[in-house]
């Protein structure tokens, strides 16, 4: 996966990173680019990421900026359940 992948779905992502709590299943309106891009980086990224990594957000039972119905949700994995402000984080490097 690489920025080709999803470039004409994610290009808004430049000029706005922030990601709110979106839906991608279903029927997915021309104008929500959000929605599309983040349906464009799971189906196309996701699998590549899973296969470097060993695991994704959503496979370590992390909440991401996916909206998800409970049945999509990994509740076995090691963070489920965790709030954000709760997860494991380093220190910011000092400069």
């Amino acid at each position: 996966c690489d920025a080709m992948s999803c470039k004409s779905k994610c290009w808004l992502k430049f000029f706005n990173a922030k990601n709110a709590k979106t839906e991608i299943s279903g029927d997915i309106k021309w104008y929500d680019l959000n929605a599309q891009c983040l349906r464009c980086d799971e189906i196309n990224c996701g699998p590549a990421f899973i296969k470097g990594a060993g695991a994704n957000r959503r496979s370590a039972g992390i909440e991401s900026d996916i909206q998800r119905p409970e049945k999509q949700k990994c509740h076995m994995g090691m963070y489920s359940g965790v709030p954000e402000e709760e997860l494991p984080t380093l220190p910011k490097p000092s400069v």
